[in-house]
This record gives C-alpha cells, sequence and structure tokens, in this order.
C-alpha cells in the first residue's frame, strides 16, 4: 500500500488537531476503510524521525554515556512493538466490551494522531536549546500530563 499523499496526510493531522481539542468534528477527517486502517500504519514512519529526535534528546542529557548500538536496538524494537502490540491487545479488549464496531475508528484515529503527540513532546525538546534542562524536564512532564 503506498503511502499517502501530503495533502491527505495533512487533512488527517488536522482531524487529530481538531480531536486534541476536544472537537468530535475531527472524526470526519478520517477514512475508516479497510484502505484507510492499512494506510494510517503509515503514521509509524512519518513519526519515527520525531521519535528519533525524542530519544536521541533524552540520551544526550543523560548523567551516565550510554552505548549506541545496543540503546538504537532496544529503542527501534520498543518504538516498532507500540505499533504493533496495542492494535493486537484492542482487538480483545474492544470485543470484551462489545465494541468491537469501534476497533478500525479507534486504531485510525490514535495512528494519525500520534502525528500530535509526537509534534508536542517535540515543542519543549526544540525549546531545550534556549531553556535550562530542568525547565524542559518540567514542559516534558507536564506534556505527557
Amino acid at each position: 500500500m503506498p503511502m499517502p499523499p501530503v495533502a491527505e496526510i495533512r487533512h488527517y493531522f488536522e482531524g487529530a488537531w481538531r480531536l486534541a481539542r476536544g472537537d468530535v468534528g475531527g472524526m470526519n477527517h478520517f477514512d475508516f476503510s479497510a484502505d484507510g486502517f492499512w494506510r494510517s500504519f503509515w503514521a509509524v514512519v512519518i513519526v519515527a524521525p520525531g521519535y528519533a529526535l525524542l530519544v536521541a534528546d533524552q540520551y544526550m542529557r543523560a548523567d551516565e554515556p550510554v552505548a549506541f548500538w545496543p540503546t538504537l536496538i532496544a529503542e527501534s524494537l520498543s518504538y516498532l512493538l507500540g505499533w504493533v502490540a496495542f492494535p493486537i491487545l484492542a482487538i480483545f479488549v474492544t470485543r470484551f466490551y462489545g465494541v468491537a464496531n469501534r476497533y478500525v475508528p479507534l486504531i485510525v484515529t490514535l495512528n494519525w494522531s500520534s502525528q500530535v503527540q509526537i509534534a508536542a513532546f517535540l515543542v519543549p525538546v526544540a525549546l531545550g536549546v534556549i531553556l535550562p534542562g530542568e525547565l524542559v524536564a518540567l514542559l516534558l512532564m507536564l506534556v505527557t500530563g
């Protein structure tokens, strides 16, 4: 399945941004078809550079030296596992609660919303160029909350 065009990705981002602001109209921006479901996993590729920046920032701020290759392998596996594990677990959870018909919208919106999540985390990291590390850590904690 080819990567969606930039205009389509931007449309999904807008829907995710609207959802993040509490506007349920953002749901109208997503494609809940079978193709749309599988295309939403392109978000793993789109978000990966931002995730890599977050991980790099975290390890650059570490007090102790960190081995590069084992860290790269562990973080990469963790990243990919997160993208695979939740959708599999969600199959069983949505069936258990009797909302299996909401599985596809759940996964599609979650996948595309990862763009908004990563952008929110990158703001404090970018501000880390001019702010002290303690303030960046506080901002990251607030974003997490």
